[in-house]
Order: C-alpha cells, then sequence, then structure tokens
C-alpha cells in the first residue's frame, strides 16, 4: 500500500494545485482558507481536537469510496488532503492514494504521521499528469476553495475517463449556519472560529450542475444527515450508491420538520442539550415562510459573470443577510444567551420589552407586568386589582419543581382558564392577560 506525500518536493506543490484547472490565470486555491489550517496543523490527527466531526465522517466516507472503486489497487487521488485524514484510512484499505492539498503544514503533518506508521511512502514528481487516476477524492474540501467552478474542472481534468468523482460537503442552508458556525464554532467551540464561512457553502443542486456542466453524470446526492452536536458528528448516506446500511430506522429524542428560523434554533437547542435530532424538510428549498438570503453573492454573479465574487474589503456574505419577511422573535433566559454567544448580533437586533398595551374603548392602556403595576392600573377595579395582583404573584413564585408554590393547580393537568377561575379574574383581565402577557394568538 503507498501514500504519496510530498517530503523534499514540498515547495512545488502549492504552485501545481493553483494551476489544477485547464485555465491558469483562475485559481481554486482561497490564501485565507490555507492560513487558517496552517495554523491548526498540529491537530490533525488528534481524534479528539478540532478535526473530531471529520475522523467521525470516515465510518461513511471510507466504505462509500472503496465499495464504489471496482478496481483493486486502484490509483486515487486525494484533493485537498489536509493532514491524511482520509488519504491514511483509503490506503489502508488497499488503495494507491496520492495527497493534494495547498496547506504545506498540513502535508508536513501527514509526512510525520506517516513516517511513524507502517506505510510505504514514496515521493511525488513536480508535475501531475491529467486523467491518470481511477478516482478522485474532494471530500470536506469544496466550502474552503475560492473558485468552486475552476476547482471542479481541475478534478475532473485529474479522472481517468469513466472514473468516478467523489465530492462531500456542508450544505448551504439555515440549518448549517446556525448548527456549523454559530453553535460549533462560537457557542461550543467544536470547530476553531473561521474554519467555515457559510457564503463558501455549496448546495448540492448547484455542484451537481457545475459537474454536468463538465461533462459528469451526478449518480447520488447525499440526502439528509443526522447530526448530535455533544456527539460531534454522525452522518447517514442514503443514496443510490452508498451500501452503507442507512439507519433511518434508528429511534431518534426528536424529529423536526422545515428549515425555517424557528425550526433551526429548536433543533440547535436540542442537539446542544444532549438530543439526537433529526432535521428533514420535504422542500428543495430551505427557510419556509421566513426565508432569509444572502444576496451580496448573487448580485456579484448575476451582473458581473458566474465566477464573480465581491471584494474582501465588503466582508462576509450572511453579513448583508435580507429576509424575506423580517421576524419577531421574543427571547429570554437561555435562548437570549444562546443567541449573543453565537454572534447573531451581526444580522439581528436586540430590543427589550418595555411593555405591553392593550386598546379599550377607544383608548390604549398598558398592561400591568407587577403588582405595582397592577394597583395603578386604570383597566380594573379596586376588587379586579386584588385579584390580579394574586395572581401575578403566584405567576413569579411558580417553581415547577416545587409542588408548594402551585397551590392545588397543576400544569399538566389544569388549563388557563382554571387558573383563571380559581383566582377569580374576569374575561377582559384573563383575554388581556393571555394575548399581552402570554402571547396567545388565538382563543383557544
Amino acid at each position: 500500500m503507498t501514500l504519496r506525500a510530498l517530503r523534499n518536493q514540498l515547495r512545488c506543490f502549492y504552485p501545481q494545485c493553483r494551476r489544477l484547472c485547464s485555465r491558469p490565470q483562475v485559481s481554486s486555491v482561497d490564501k485565507e482558507e490555507v492560513r487558517v489550517f496552517s495554523e491548526l496543523s498540529s491537530q490533525w490527527f488528534d481524534e479528539g481536537g478540532s478535526f473530531k466531526a471529520l475522523h467521525s465522517l470516515n465510518t461513511l466516507r471510507v466504505p462509500w469510496i472503496f465499495q464504489n472503486i471496482r478496481k483493486d489497487g486502484a490509483e486515487i487521488v486525494d484533493v485537498g488532503c489536509g493532514g491524511g485524514l482520509l488519504s491514511v484510512p483509503l490506503a489502508r484499505a488497499g488503495l494507491r492514494v496520492t495527497g493534494l492539498d495547498a496547506t504545506e503544514e498540513a502535508v508536513i503533518a501527514a509526512r510525520d504521521v506517516l513516517e511513524s506508521r507502517p506505510l510505504q511512502l514514496t515521493g511525488l514528481s513536480k508535475r501531475i499528469t491529467y486523467h491518470c487516476f481511477d478516482a478522485v477524492v474532494a471530500s470536506e474540501i469544496v466550502e474552503h476553495v475560492a473558485d468552486v467552478d475552476a476547482f471542479v474542472e481541475g478534478c475532473v481534468r485529474l479522472a481517468k475517463p469513466g472514473a468516478p468523482l467523489f465530492f462531500t460537503t456542508i450544505n448551504k442552508t439555515l440549518a448549517s449556519q446556525v448548527l456549523a458556525i454559530w453553535i460549533a464554532e462560537d457557542v461550543l467551540k467544536f470547530v476553531p472560529q473561521g474554519v467555515h464561512q457559510w457564503k463558501k457553502f455549496v448546495e448540492p443542486r448547484h455542484l451537481a450542475q457545475v459537474l454536468e456542466r463538465y461533462g459528469c453524470s451526478v449518480r447520488t446526492i447525499l440526502l439528509s444527515v443526522v447530526y448530535s452536536l455533544v456527539e460531534r458528528l454522525l452522518c447517514i448516506d442514503i443514496g443510490e450508491l452508498s451500501s452503507v446500511k442507512p439507519t433511518m430506522d434508528e429511534e431518534y429524542d426528536a424529529i423536526v420538520l422545515g428549515t425555517g428560523l424557528k425550526e433551526c434554533i429548536i433543533s440547535g437547542m436540542l442537539s446542544v442539550s444532549g438530543k439526537k435530532v433529526l432535521h428533514i424538510d420535504r422542500n428543495n428549498y430551505y427557510g419556509g415562510e421566513s426565508a432569509s438570503l444572502t444576496p451580496l453573492e448573487q448580485l456579484y454573479e448575476k451582473f458581473m459573470g458566474p465566477n464573480a465574487k465581491p471584494p474582501p474589503e465588503m466582508g462576509r456574505g450572511r453579513d448583508w443577510n435580507v429576509d424575506l419577511i423580517p421576524k419577531f422573535l421574543m427571547a429570554n433566559g437561555s435562548l437570549v444567551k444562546l443567541l449573543i454567544h453565537t454572534g447573531v448580533t451581526r444580522y439581528l437586533e436586540f430590543k427589550s420589552v418595555e411593555g405591553s398595551y392593550v386598546y379599550k374603548g377607544g383608548k390604549v392602556y398598558k398592561v400591568p407586568a407587577d403588582e405595582m403595576e397592577a394597583l395603578a392600573t386604570s383597566l380594573m377595579g379596586m376588587f379586579e386589582k386584588r385579584r390580579f395582583k394574586k395572581f401575578l404573584c403566584w405567576v413569579q413564585a411558580f417553581d415547577r419543581v416545587n409542588k408548594d408554590t402551585w397551590q392545588g393547580l397543576d400544569p399538566d393537568a389544569h388549563t388557563m382558564q382554571q387558573v383563571y377561575e380559581k383566582f377569580g379574574l374576569d374575561d377582559n383581565t384573563a383575554d388581556f392577560t393571555g394575548h399581552a402577557l402570554a402571547l396567545y394568538r388565538d382563543d383557544e
């Protein structure tokens, strides 16, 4: 088994990668991405570190690739191999693997690991011949390149006629923005900040279109991902090429339908709390009735060409996010802390709710929110004020785990109507309490 890596010719590797496509003036290498991964080069083979998610993906990637290459001793190229997380297992499986990466430090890290393991290590010539590999692997790299079209074209040109190409990448969805960046990077810090940029994520259908443009026939698209941020990552493939047995009949703690903002927050919160979540959407678009767009890249592509990119000084694409329907999200407690820690202040504006108001008899009244306001309000008579004050004191003292605070009202057995009746509140008080304080949307 041979894993080809760069030893003494490391300096020639980076320029060769820049000319992976047939258009020498177009580079698919993103220098900022190279810098970020250079700083992480010492962590590639730490299975509990920053790349734990990639290590766990090998349980899916290695069988999928190996079982769909029908040639013993096939020679494949792992484009964007990094520190060899996928190259090494493929080589152990009996394939002849050539690793390519633009990050010199990553290749050095791979070489150092291989020298201490029972795998033969050979050198790599300064030039790679096109159409010479039995298979091309580009796993978790598309979202890090500067030009997807140029990168895909270069990968296609490396493959022999009829040879398979294997691409895996993070889908570009609102869920991936919340989970892969806000939560994984900013809150839980499983992944170093800056590793992912949502604007560079690629939708499967777009990647399929690019591949077809360069003469490929797309046979498999990864259709679903099961994730648990506490377990770091668990993926399943249900595409027709994969012979990895799907596990869709497993039990989940929660199934979230749809990829709107509320659904993404719910699935993210459940996952952070250690639940196993299945998050799916029947539509081929994301966001539901509250879809969000990132128009910066779209405007440049529409008016300046398919490969046009906004200048770096304009910042990240998601900083220009536009909601088709502006969202009003009531939040308090742990949800506020989560939103602040995820850095969504770049996209959301926090406002403190000073009070709620109701319209009654041609006038606008402030809804009392504490016992002092209840005594001062003109919404109610004196006796109703006293009853409402007792109700507010009960609400403030209520503790779900302490039955002594329930005063005989079981939250799992009694309705709010029964609560109002216990405290003797009239229909008018119950109405503004439900709608202005509890934010009921209907009277059911």
